[in-house]
């Protein structure tokens, strides 16, 4: 994972939070689901330019990589040691 797919939001996170320094996140719009998000200086504008499957800089598998992140969220030892045994 790269510096772009490891910060995804979810899309309602960003709507309520809107930011002048992001100009395109990926966020999640649903469960498995992706999308570019697109900053624009008039928020009407602001949103989802396409839906996506893979990060557009490495490559990964976003729904494979979210599932990973999920179950790192809930194993211990990755938590305390930073590594999965």
């Amino acid at each position: 994972m790269c510096d772009f797919c490891d910060n995804i939001k979810d899309v309602e996170y960003i709507r309520k939070h809107p930011s002048w320094e992001r100009v395109t996140e990926i966020a999640q719009t649903g469960e498995n689901t992706f999308g570019l998000w697109v900053e624009c200086e008039d928020y009407y504008y602001s949103g989802i330019a396409m839906k996506i499957n893979f990060c557009p800089i490495c490559g990964a598998n976003l729904a494979q990589e979210a599932l990973l992140k999920k179950e790192r969220a809930n194993n211990p030892y990755y938590q305390k040691y930073g590594f999965d045994f």
